[in-house]
């Protein structure tokens, strides 16, 4: 038996030994996870060659009494010899516990292998986690900023329209009061009727310009209900959602707050436009979408292995973690066992309780929620399939998708020719009003033509100002405070644990990303932790937040696809680890989220 050990833990020495070291290609700087993996593996190669000496000196005692035995054994009394051979039966026992005591610390080293590998895939799934919830708040974020556009483009084009206005208005006015000194008083009132019914008429053609430009405004803000849908007020006053009437419409809303990063977009909105519109026409990335359907297979493969079958049983030799109907048969079992032992008195009716509600409350929770990830990860495959299959740009229903589009863009092309027909006909009247002005100012009064000239000229500079900063992108400087965080160098910098993991000066554990005290100790909160002030730039103009806004979905969609990696590779690390024992492959080094 001693030699079927040796040879064992050689084996698993030399394993370990060659085994081959993954680093990344991305950071020098190995992270505290690693170092502490890292630390972990010497440890356990520590206890492997202690062990190997120890059962080396145990084959060195055993040479010794061999040869004390043949060189010397007639020289020796019957005293002596006993005495020899007590003190090397003790040098025996002494180097054989040393052997278990490494063979315990290999096993303590194996766990704490494990453990450190289990906590970085936990880690690294908590932190995809995260950046999906982001990625979920950015694209509500965007929807949010397009509907800002929307109304602060409305009210750039307002003001742009009403400083033309008053622009034309001015600019009718020096022309008026420059002809003044040769017009007559009853020129002046000949022109003052002339322009009143000229005016009048002019005022029912703008009403009916506004009409039509209004009603093209509200055909284009209606066109891509169909896809978008929209929001309603109820009778109560209160905002009501209004889902998409297109399938594949429903399908990208639907996609968007679930598995945004599968979609791509494009602007698609005609250039040449004077109104600002925003039309967005949305396509399945296929290799995305693959991947997605994988994860999505691969939960439910899981979710299924977890609960397993109906007819399942324990099985009490089994080495893996067994299904949750075999850990129920298990229950029913020692549970009608202690019903049989309570009939023949061998057990009390607390006893039976026990094992009856064992078995009941397993049924009740543990297989109910069990049968219940069944059931929704098997919705969420179907749900997906389902709607990734309505951006098949051979299917009829994204046919119909892509019509709608064409139908929003050719809406805002009527929307963008009602506009400049409403806006000459604001300018003309206001011509019209402005000459009109004059000649009334003329005949009550005498004014200082010159000095009115120039009154005329700085309210028309003063209008072409407004409209230059009219719907511009503006930035205003502005303080804000960010909790303090442990970064990866004051990690790396920590004192280590007798598990050779990075504490504070109390203690605890130290992970990268927690918020850190002004003693630069772990707490558990951002209102506990230091607060640091920073300086930033903000936008103030809806159109510049938008642009922010399709940033960080891009940006929180490339780091999600990164963060996928970086689980699937700790994941791959755990299993391996489990599998082999741990000892025999290093785990490969993380590779940083860009």
């Amino acid at each position: 038996m001693r030699k079927k050990f040796i040879a064992v833990y050689a084996l698993m020495a030399v394993l370990a030994l060659g085994s081959t070291t993954l680093t990344s290609c991305v950071d020098d700087n190995e992270s505290a996870s690693v170092t502490a993996i890292r630390n972990a593996k010497a440890e356990q190669l520590n206890a492997l060659a202690a062990a190997s000496n120890a059962e080396a000196e145990v084959q060195k005692a055993e040479a010794l009494l061999r040869q004390a035995q043949t060189a010397q054994l007639e020289q020796q009394t019957a005293q002596e010899k006993a005495e020899f051979e007590a003190k090397i039966e003790a040098l025996k026992a002494q180097y054989e516990q040393q052997r278990q005591n490494y063979e315990q610390q290999i096993i303590q080293n194996q766990a704490l292998f494990r453990n450190t590998l289990y906590q970085n895939y936990i880690a690294a799934n908590n932190e995809l986690k995260e950046l999906e919830g982001d990625y979920i708040e950015a694209q509500l974020n965007l929807a949010s900023a397009k509907a800002g556009i929307t109304t602060a483009e409305k009210a750039a084009q307002a003001t742009i329209l009403a400083q033309d206005e008053e622009i034309a208005k001015q600019q009718a006015m020096i022309e008026a009061y420059k002809a003044l000194p040769e017009n007559s008083r009853d020129e002046l009132l000949k022109q003052i009727e002339e322009l009143t019914v000229q005016i009048s008429a002019k005022n029912a053609e703008v009403a009916l310009k506004n009409q039509a430009y209004t009603d093209a405004y509200n055909a284009y803000t209606e066109a891509d209900d169909a896809y978008e849908g929209t929001t309603k007020s109820d009778n109560a006053g209160h905002t009501v959602t209004v889902d998409p009437t297109l399938k594949t419409g429903q399908a990208i809303k639907d996609l968007r707050s679930t598995y945004g990063n599968v979609l791509s977009w494009e602007e698609v909105a005609p250039e040449d436009l004077t109104v600002s519109v925003y039309i967005y026409k949305y396509s399945l990335d296929k290799n995305q979408a693959t991947t997605t359907q994988r994860n999505l297979e691969l939960a439910l493969a899981d979710a299924e292995k977890t609960l397993g079958k109906s007819t399942d049983k324990w099985d009490e030799d089994a080495t893996e973690t067994q299904s949750l109907y075999a850990q129920l048969d298990k229950k029913k079992t020692d549970y009608e066992k202690a019903k049989k032992q309570f009939e023949d008195e061998e057990i009390t009716e607390e006893t039976l309780l026990y094992y009856q509600g064992e078995y009941y409350n397993f049924e009740k929770y543990n297989l109910a929620n069990g049968i219940e990830a069944v059931e929704t990860a098997k919705e969420n495959l179907d749900e997906f399939k389902a709607n990734i299959a309505l951006l098949d740009e051979n299917s009829e229903d994204y046919k119909a998708y892509v019509a709608a589009i064409e139908n929003t863009i050719e809406a805002a092309k009527a929307y963008d020719k009602a506009y400049e027909e409403y806006k000459l006909e604001v300018i003309a009247c206001a011509d019209l009003k402005a000459k009109k002005y004059v000649a009334e100012n003329l005949l009550t009064g005498n004014p200082d033509i010159n000095v009115k000239i120039a009154e005329c000229e700085e309210a028309i500079a003063k209008a072409e100002a407004i409209k230059a900063t009219a719907g511009k992108v503006g930035y205003e400087a502005y303080t804000y405070y960010e909790a303090k965080k442990a970064d990866q160098d004051f990690v790396n910098n920590c004192a280590l644990n007798e598990n050779n993991e990075p504490v504070d000066a109390n203690g605890r554990v130290v992970h990268v990303g927690d918020f850190l005290d002004s003693n630069n100790c772990v707490v558990d909160t951002w209102d506990e932790a230091a607060k640091i002030p920073m300086t930033g730039l903000r936008t103030i103009n809806v159109e510049a937040y938008y642009k922010e806004c399709e940033l960080e979905v891009e940006n929180l969609k490339s780091e999600i696809e990164t963060q996928k990696l970086i689980v699937a590779q700790c994941k791959a690390e755990l299993e391996a680890a489990i599998n082999s024992g741990a000892t025999d492959e290093t785990p490969a080094e993380e590779t940083p989220a860009e």
